[in-house]
């Protein structure tokens, strides 16, 4: 039951500023999750607090470290190669009153997003089946994000011609990044340095640069001017 995830959640994320009706959209994503990956492979299989540590929590905190660096930009956030719906429709829960487009090019994920938009109902989310590449925007988005890479050229470059001029592109990765070789990547596509802010799901790490082993990162690129 849902309830077992909201147990879990009044505890993990108990210092974050999510309502009760956050907190139980969250859960109601995560039973959904659940019972979906015994079919579709949306995520690797885990328990359910490795669940919420691994996805949700690390879901969250990437946000409060972007809200933090986001100027105040309209447009939509673009979550690319949404998946299973992490980050973007985590982050539509817990930010109700932004525009969020989930792009993810497999048909069985986009189901399972479509069907969370219709049982959450999430109408600042909306779904498209599409690659990135060839994906069409109405308007800049103010940010665009992406937790699952392929190829990362192509993903700034698509970035580039999306993202509005104030706007921020955000990448969900891993520690031990190589700052030197992200930095000429993003020049050779029109971005500037990028900045790397490490993060963990237990907390966050107060100190810039690469981040701990078992930690987290988010990098942060803005257009160069």
């Amino acid at each position: 039951m849902a309830s077992a995830f909201l147990d879990i959640f009044k505890t993990e994320l108990q210092h974050f500023n999510l309502g009760e009706e956050q907190l139980l959209k969250l859960s109601e994503y995560c039973l959904n999750l659940e019972q979906w990956n015994r079919k579709t492979d949306l995520i690797a299989p885990c328990s359910r607090e490795e669940l919420v540590e691994r996805h949700i929590k690390d879901s969250v905190l990437a946000l409060e470290l972007v809200l933090t660096n986001l100027k105040p930009v309209p447009g939509p956030w673009l979550d690319v190669g949404s998946g299973a719906g992490l980050p973007g429709l985590v982050w539509a829960i817990c930010l109700p009153n932004s525009s969020f487009q989930l792009i993810e090019p497999r048909m069985k994920r986009v189901l399972f997003l479509n069907e969370m938009r219709r049982k959450l109902s999430l109408e600042n989310l909306r779904v498209a089946e599409s690659r990135f590449e060839t994906f069409h925007v109405e308007h800049p988005a103010s940010l665009v994000c992406c937790r699952a890479l392929g190829s990362r050229i192509d993903f700034l470059k698509a970035s580039r011609e999306r993202v509005a001029s104030e706007g921020l592109v955000v990448e969900l990765l891993g520690s031990g990044l190589d700052l030197e070789g992200l930095t000429k990547e993003n020049q050779a596509c029109g971005f500037e340095e990028p900045s790397i802010l490490p993060y963990s799901s237990s907390k966050l790490l107060a100190s810039s640069g690469n981040s701990a082993d078992n930690g987290r990162s988010l990098l942060i690129s803005r257009l160069a001017a």
